[in-house]
């Protein structure tokens, strides 16, 4: 599995001398399978595609060292493949999120907003990759409590609207070498019209009955 945790803040009160980077907000959970066709190819890499190598040096490299002191590139300047070969560096900047408003042309928004539209975004500082138990999974959480203010106040504008729009959101890892190339989406999904009033609170999610009303 891949899993991509988005978490959203409440409180979009940041401003350019005082910025909320933590609080109470929602996450936006997604999972996505890998295909039979790409975990065939997982288990030769060296015939794999471009697009499917790159995805499991990202997943291998870009996370924290495990305790076990497992290869990582997250915080070296250098790293070592298991064949000698030099790991191009920053892998845990390279997780790349587009994101479109199918319907964007129904709201009238600002040009400083709309110019942002499936316009893809690098997630650096806000992104940390973490490798589940026997590498069962990844997951990539995006902390976007810690967006900078412009972002955030975009974010803001757009709260009361989301449950009006069609959103569209496409993954992938960035391509930096020609050996790399193309770029390819390892996952997308569309949300229709979603709304916070339709989401769980982590008290029903750890309801010991395990009874959801929704």
């Amino acid at each position: 599995l891949i899993i991509v945790n988005a978490q959203l803040p409440s409180d979009f009160s940041s401003t350019f001398f005082y910025d909320v980077t933590d609080g109470d907000g929602w996450s936006l959970v997604i999972y996505f399978r890998v295909t039979e066709e790409t975990a065939n190819a997982l288990a030769d890499l060296d015939t794999a595609p471009p697009a499917v190598k790159l995805l499991a040096n990202y997943c291998k490299y870009a996370a924290p060292p495990l305790e076990n002191n497992e290869t990582s590139a997250y915080a070296s300047s250098e790293s070592t493949c298991n064949d000698g070969n030099s790991i191009p560096t920053n892998w845990a900047g390279r997780f790349k999120v587009t994101i479109r408003c199918e319907n964007m042309d129904n709201f009238g928004l600002p040009s400083f907003i709309a110019s942002y539209n499936a316009k893809p975004i690098l997630i650096r500082n806000t992104g940390t990759l973490y490798r589940g138990n026997e590498g069962k999974y990844v997951e990539m959480d995006i902390n976007i409590h810690k967006f900078g203010t412009v972002p955030k106040k975009a974010l803001d504008f757009l709260f009361n609207r989301f449950d009006q729009m069609v959103i569209s959101m496409g993954f992938c890892i960035e391509s930096r070498m020609d050996e790399e190339m193309p770029e390819t989406l390892f996952g997308c999904v569309t949300l229709n019209r979603p709304m916070y009033s339709m989401a769980f609170s982590w008290t029903e999610l750890t309801n010991p009955e395990g009874k959801l009303k929704r």
